[in-house]
């Protein structure tokens, strides 16, 4: 296998104002700057905090990208380059990290960064957040135990294996089951290692339970759900975990701990600022034409891909991209709607709610509200227009990480067009066993 040659982007900006600056060059980011480069003759520029931009994929070699862009499948290091091509009218910045967004009393924001030659501004017309989501650490998902080698994230695990090619374990027991976990199992067995057991603490997985399974069996791995890892057991590199499962505890022998999934928002820049920060998703709020709230007006920055919740798929990130692009465009040539979005209230087991806002449009479709939950329950997802219920939807199980989507019938929008209070809750619910 060839070596793969390193491309330096500069870490500097060329200049310090633009139409359009990006905060993240991984999929999002660089399919975004592709389509404004199609679409408008907009100065771009994309800042990414890694030395080179591309995100996850130019770390995973297996072929599961480029259907929808390429209509081709790709391995993700070709996946990558090519998007990086797309945005060949782009300015790249690599090693960059950006550290606020504050406004200047105008219609533009200002971008505080930093990298390798020291800390500058970026004055841009528009702000596209495109900066992703990072797995949950051991820290943040509370794992007792001793603190020996071998305990990482999936994200983690890719790096290593493109830096050093050296195998961190050979049989860890997985945690998570979300689509993640799934091109972990592909990802883990391509390289060498064969994972025995994969648990997860909700009674079934995030991911396509059909798929999971099929995984399973091709690798001979084994699905736990209903179970969380109690302790870590290992003094230099760890030896074993103990597993609970319905107050019975068994010891699994491993010589690794790979974390996946439990994704949160990778925004560092939004705290302290004057952004509107979604409490049950951590990512920016926002209505439907991705577009970053202020108290109750739209700001000149918008937001797309897996900042906003649940980690998606490429081709997820890469659409909204485009159309978070498309948007921006139009924004500047001042042909998008500035009516501001009437805000969607939520209550437990709802964590979260997308878009946070919704914007009542002439010609509109039936808009889709996307929802996550904090623990698992079963009950009736509804949907509210000022009391008035105007879409609603069973669900006989929700898990935590699998999104359910909740659409009101086209003969209910002329109720939900006239509403100025917006209300997503689960009716009649049941914390029980399934």
């Amino acid at each position: 296998m060839a070596k793969k040659k390193r491309i330096r982007f500069p870490s500097k900006p060329s200049r310090y104002e633009f139409d359009v600056a990006i905060i993240g060059g991984g999929v999002s980011g660089l399919a975004a700057a592709a389509q404004l480069s199609r679409v408008a003759e907009l100065e771009v520029v994309v800042l990414e905090k890694e030395v080179e931009p591309g995100g996850a994929p130019q770390h995973i070699d297996n072929y599961s990208f480029g259907w929808r862009e390429y209509k081709r499948p790709m391995q993700g290091p070709t996946y990558a380059k090519k998007m990086l091509a797309g945005a060949k009218r782009t300015e790249i910045l690599g090693g960059v990290q950006a550290l606020s967004i504050t406004r200047d009393g105008t219609d533009h924001a200002v971008i505080q960064a930093v990298g390798p030659q020291g800390s500058f501004t970026v004055k841009a017309r528009r702000v596209l957040l495109a900066s992703g989501a990072w797995e949950s650490s051991r820290f943040s998902r509370k794992l007792a135990g001793s603190r020996p080698l071998g305990v990482m994230t999936s994200g983690a695990l890719l790096r290593h294996m493109a830096l050093t090619k050296v195998l961190p374990f050979s049989r860890p027991v997985m945690l998570g089951s979300e689509w993640v976990s799934l091109a972990s199992i592909v990802t883990m067995h391509k390289a060498g290692m064969e994972p025995p057991i994969l648990v997860d603490e909700w009674p079934g997985p995030a991911a396509p339970a059909m798929v999971l399974k099929g995984l399973c069996k091709k690798y001979g791995m084994t699905f736990q759900p209903d179970t969380r890892v109690e302790r870590i057991i290992g003094r230099q590199k760890v030896e074993a975990v103990v597993l609970e499962h319905q107050g019975r505890r068994t010891l699994q022998v491993c010589d690794g701990v790979l974390l996946t999934g439990r994704f949160k928002p990778e925004a560092p820049y939004l705290a302290g600022g004057f952004l509107d920060v979604d409490a049950g998703s951590c990512g920016p709020a926002t209505d439907q034409f991705h577009r970053v709230y202020e108290d109750e007006s739209p700001t000149p920055v918008y937001a797309c891909g897996n900042l906003l919740g649940l980690a998606k798929s490429s081709w997820v990130c890469s659409k909204q991209g485009e159309t978070a692009a498309t948007l921006i465009a139009q924004d500047i040539a001042g042909a998008l709607d500035q009516a501001p979005g009437v805000p969607v209230h939520i209550s437990p087991p709802l964590k979260y709610v997308w878009p946070q806002r919704h914007v009542f449009e002439k010609g509109e479709q039936s808009p889709k509200f996307y929802v996550d939950f904090e623990k698992p329950c079963t009950g009736v997802l509804a949907l509210r227009s000022d009391g008035r219920k105007v879409a609603d939807r069973f669900l006989p199980q929700a898990i935590p990480g699998r999104l359910e989507v909740l659409e009101p019938p086209p003969a209910m929008l002329p109720v939900l067009r006239g509403g100025t209070r917006l209300t997503v809750t689960l009716e009649h619910p049941d914390d029980g066993p399934f």
